[in-house]
């Protein structure tokens, strides 16, 4: 039931994303682009960029190619520090596009897995209704508004690791998952780890208060 209820946290959130892809015609299923707003204007060009410096063995510090001339290791701090860019280098550089938009449904995906696990091990919901609310964390309001904004998602799929190690440290003085996944979770955008970091802070007061006997 528990592996059953993971596998299913992570692929029915996906599935419906798909399922999103298909009905709006996004290519291969049609001939239009998910990739709108920043997303098109700046966040693929940036990882072309990118993968044309590392390609062409180029240093990551400056860029001429974007703009009049940038800073492009401060760009890839920012837009490009989510370890899943560098599964773009499995495909041909003329599928960044379709990598792009896929990886969100991925990443959608991830989601549902990451709340399913905390669900499980903080509440120990191992039912249907975990899968609910899995989904709904991965097919969120926030999720609907920005999932174009790619460089913040990881952090969404991280988060709920993130709560589960901070549980475990202050329950169990376990810190390895914390420290882990709140790392890669500054290290793929160092905007939302603040807001991210804010909040647990709260958290944590929340558990010490809870745990007081």
């Amino acid at each position: 039931m528990q592996r059953g209820i993971s596998v299913l946290a992570f692929f029915v959130p996906a599935f419906i994303m798909l399922v999103l892809f298909i009905i709006r015609g996004i290519y291969p299923f049609g001939d239009r682009s998910f990739l709108f707003s920043d997303m098109y204007h700046q966040y693929m060009p940036f990882l072309s960029e990118f993968v044309h410096k590392i390609k062409a063995g180029e240093g990551l510090f400056y860029s001429y190619n974007v703009g009049i001339g940038s800073n492009f290791l401060a760009l890839y701090v920012y837009y490009l520090a989510s370890p899943f860019n560098w599964l773009v280098f499995l495909l041909p550089e003329g599928l960044i596009m379709e990598f792009m938009s896929y990886l969100v449904i991925l990443r959608i995906g991830l989601m549902g897995l990451t709340f399913s696990i905390y669900l499980r091990k903080v509440f120990g919901k191992e039912d249907p209704a975990a899968l609910l609310f899995s989904t709904a964390y991965a097919l969120s309001g926030y999720l609907a508004a920005y999932n174009w904004n790619v460089m913040w998602l990881d952090c969404v799929v991280l988060f709920p690791l993130i709560a589960v190690g901070l549980e475990a440290l202050v329950k169990e003085g376990k810190y390895k998952l914390y420290c882990i996944s709140l790392a890669l979770c500054i290290l793929s955008n160092y905007y939302i780890s603040i807001m991210t970091c804010l909040f647990l802070v709260l958290y944590f007061i929340a558990l010490l208060i809870l745990e007081e006997p």
